[in-house]
C-alpha cells in the first residue's frame, strides 16, 4: 500500500469513528452542583436546595430496578454512620408508563410500606414530571444505568458521582470520619 492510500484509509477509519465517539459529559467531578428540585417528597426532611457548609448524597433510583433496592440497606447504614454530617435523597426517577408522574408516586408510596421501603432511613422523593433531576444531573454527566449517585461537597460542587456501594470512602474523607 502507498502512502497516499495509506493516509487515505486511516482518515476514513477516522471519520467512521468519529460517529460512535459519546458527547463528553457536560457535568464533571469539581463542577458546580446542579440546582436541586423535586416534584414530590415522600419521607425524610425536605429542603428547599443545597446548601454550602453541608454535603450531600442524591441517589437516584427506581423502585423497579433491582440494583437499586439491592442499595438500600447500604445507603441507610451509611446515613445512620453520618447522620448530621451528610443529607442523603433518594430521587426515583422511573419512566412514567403513562406520560404521567402519578404511576410513579403510586409505585413509590407502595414501595415505602414494604419492609425495604419502611427500611429507608433517608430522605425520598420524585423527580419533576419533566425529569427536571434526571435532565440537570444524571444525563448530563452522561449516565445511563441506575442506581447512580451523586455526592456534594461542602464547597457546592460535585464531589463524586457513581455506584452508591461504593460512597464510603468518599463520605469518610468529605465529613473527616474514620
Amino acid at each position: 500500500m502507498n502512502n497516499l492510500t495509506g493516509f487515505v484509509s486511516v482518515a476514513i477509519l477516522l471519520h467512521a469513528g468519529a460517529g460512535f465517539a459519546q458527547a463528553r459529559p457536560k457535568l464533571k467531578v469539581g463542577d458546580l452542583a446542579p440546582t436541586f428540585r423535586v416534584g414530590k417528597w415522600y419521607k425524610g426532611s425536605p429542603f428547599a436546595g443545597l446548601q454550602k457548609g453541608k454535603v450531600y448524597v442524591v441517589d437516584f433510583w427506581a423502585t423497579r430496578c433491582p440494583p437499586c433496592v439491592e442499595a438500600i440497606p447500604h445507603i441507610s447504614a451509611l446515613a445512620k454512620r453520618f447522620h448530621g454530617k451528610v443529607n442523603f435523597t433518594g430521587v426515583s426517577v422511573q419512566k412514567w408508563p403513562d406520560g404521567t408522574q402519578n404511576d410513579t408516586r403510586k409505585l413509590v408510596e407502595a414501595f415505602l410500606n414494604t419492609s425495604t421501603g419502611k427500611a429507608m432511613k433517608y430522605n425520598v422523593a420524585v423527580d419533576t414530571i419533566d425529569g427536571f433531576m434526571v435532565k440537570r444531573w444524571f444525563d448530563a454527566a452522561g449516565f445511563d444505568a441506575i442506581p447512580c449517585a451523586f455526592v456534594v461537597g461542602k464547597t457546592g460542587r460535585i464531589a463524586w458521582m457513581g455506584d452508591p456501594n461504593n460512597l464510603d470512602s468518599i463520605l469518610a474523607s468529605l465529613t473527616r470520619q474514620p
